[in-house]
């Protein structure tokens, strides 16, 4: 998170402090106040840089301290960066356990369907409420079929090109409203 000056403040530690506290999808790191942290008092230039490198300030907004906009050096949004590695994580988990479980998973339609079925219901978990990462309606896990299967990956007894898609449920972070008078 850019700071204007060296404060020594750890203001990146009070964020993820406050966000690492709770699950994927239920929180954005934009509009978050951090107790104890100075703001910076920033120009307009100063704000149009800092946007077009699209990184995260602690900034006056409204006239209450806030983060704005809770992204990462890359342009991405914090939330799903976290999302993403958190997917990652509980996909390996369910892979592992299956592994786990069975004796074996024959290298049949069986096997790969127990495993690409395990992947589908860790994306819908990931995407049921109170707080989902995904919506629900888009979670696609792409069928393999065995014939499919290139024979080399079956020799070193590997399923490889395991693929999904969904869509996260996302944040928003700001609103623009229009409305009319008349007398």
């Amino acid at each position: 998170m850019f700071a204007q000056k060296h404060t020594g403040d750890h203001r990146e530690f009070e964020l993820l402090s406050l966000m690492l506290a709770k699950e994927p999808g239920a929180w954005s790191p934009a509009w978050k106040q951090l107790p104890g942290i100075s703001n910076d008092d920033l120009t307009t230039g100063e704000e149009g840089f800092i946007q077009g490198k699209a990184w995260s300030t602690y900034t006056d907004m409204g006239g209450q301290n806030v983060v704005f906009e809770g992204k990462t050096p890359n342009g991405e949004f914090l939330d799903t960066t976290f999302a993403i590695h958190f997917t990652e994580a509980r996909i390996q988990e369910t892979i592992i356990g299956i592994f786990l479980r069975n004796d074996i998973v024959l290298y049949d339609q069986g096997g790969i369907d127990l495993i690409l079925t395990g992947v589908q219901a860790t994306l819908l978990r990931l995407s049921a409420n109170p707080n989902p990462i995904y919506r629900p309606e888009t979670v696609v896990v792409t069928p393999i079929l065995v014939d499919d299967v290139d024979d080399a990956d079956k020799a070193i007894r590997r399923l490889t090109g395991i693929a999904w898609t969904a869509k996260l449920s996302g944040a928003i972070h700001g609103a623009t409203v229009s409305g009319t008078v008349t007398l």
